[in-house]
């Protein structure tokens, strides 16, 4: 057999052409093109939404010259013979004091806050007050309302009659201690001498349809004279001292 021939064809014809050999153009290296946002995962999301604020911060400072101004100050600490033995105040002097916006609002906010507290505590307090003013009026209406309907627009009673008007009876069976009341009196006696429970009860059996509308005619203890209520005021009325003065 003879010599093997040769390809018709060297190997280097099927390679690609080369950068250099390719017409004579010059490749150009594009930027990979970032994935859409929807690919991202949320770390991932997070990294790139850091370089773009970075970003815009940049070129922030640029646009607004702080690069110019920060190179400038460099440049002097660099030249000056004597360099600033604090240089963060050296920046201060330079550029102002520059206070976050955030931080006034936040001090308007906590002046607010204790604005409200302490005019909510001086709401509490007139409450308090108010409350015990509403009480207070209650009770000496109670004490009037039981006034009226004793004294039967009398302007005296003696403690026999108060007792008769309250049970229709002639006398107790024990010693009845003699006091003569006038309206003002007989209201001092009900707030010294007597309980707030026994107030509401003489009350509620001397107007029993309600003390908005009138009073019994009738003795309200008639057929019991005997009970807790008419006994306890024998024993208020029978240790009332009428020089007492605390009320």
């Amino acid at each position: 057999m003879g010599e093997p021939e040769e390809p018709l064809f060297p190997a280097s014809a099927f390679q690609p052409p080369s950068p250099s050999q390719d017409s004579g153009n010059t490749a150009v290296q594009e930027a990979p093109a970032e994935p859409p946002a929807a690919a991202l995962t949320f770390e991932e999301a997070k990294v790139r939404k850091r370089k773009e604020k970075m970003r815009e911060f940049r070129k922030y400072l640029v646009d607004t010259h702080v690069v110019d101004a920060l190179a400038k100050l460099l440049i002097a600490l660099y030249e000056a013979e004597d360099r600033p033995a604090r240089p963060q105040e050296y920046f201060v002097d330079y550029f102002g004091e520059y206070r976050d916006p955030v931080l006034d609002e936040i001090e308007e906010l906590t002046k607010l806050k204790n604005e409200l507290t302490s005019s909510n505590m001086q709401l509490l307090e007139k409450q308090e007050e108010l409350r015990d003013a509403i009480v207070l009026v209650t009770q000496q209406r109670m004490r009037q309302k039981i006034w009226t309907a004793i004294s039967r627009e009398a302007e005296r009673m003696t403690s026999l009659q108060v007792y008769q008007r309250l049970c229709d009876k002639k006398k107790p069976k024990t010693t009845l201690k003699a006091h003569t009341f006038n309206k003002s009196q007989f209201l001092r006696f009900l707030a010294v001498s007597t309980p707030q429970d026994w107030q509401t009860r003489i009350l509620s059996a001397l107007y029993p349809q309600g003390d908005n509308f009138e009073c019994a005619t009738g003795a309200p203890f008639k057929a019991d004279p005997d009970n807790d209520l008419v006994s306890l005021f024998v024993e208020a009325n029978n240790m009332y001292d009428t020089k007492a003065t605390d009320v």
